[in-house]
């Protein structure tokens, strides 16, 4: 047994626990920046959010919507036959 191996056991060792304690750290690092990416996206939606409402203190009203009987389907859609003419056909060009 020489003298060097418990040394050359020894730097094995740190270099083993470096490499490690670098590749935790990459990986904390890569954490790192996914939290700061998510905290900016945060403050910025809260400044989108705080300049609309200091734009327009009143809230948006609902939009008004016809009561629907039961069975229709819906408001009356004008099909270009009311006004005499026939609806445009897709195969049919001019």
């Amino acid at each position: 047994m020489s003298e060097f191996e418990p040394l050359d056991r020894k730097e094995r060792a740190l270099h083993a626990e470096a490499e490690l304690l670098d590749k935790e750290s990459a990986g904390i690092s890569r954490r790192q920046d996914v939290v700061e990416a998510n905290l900016q996206r945060v403050a910025d939606a809260r400044a989108i959010l705080e300049r609309l409402s200091a734009d327009d203190p009143t809230p948006c009203p609902e939009p008004e919507q016809e009561p629907v009987e039961p069975g229709a389907d819906g408001p009356e859609q004008d099909d270009g036959r009311a006004a005499g003419r026939e609806p445009r056909s897709s195969t049919a060009r001019s």
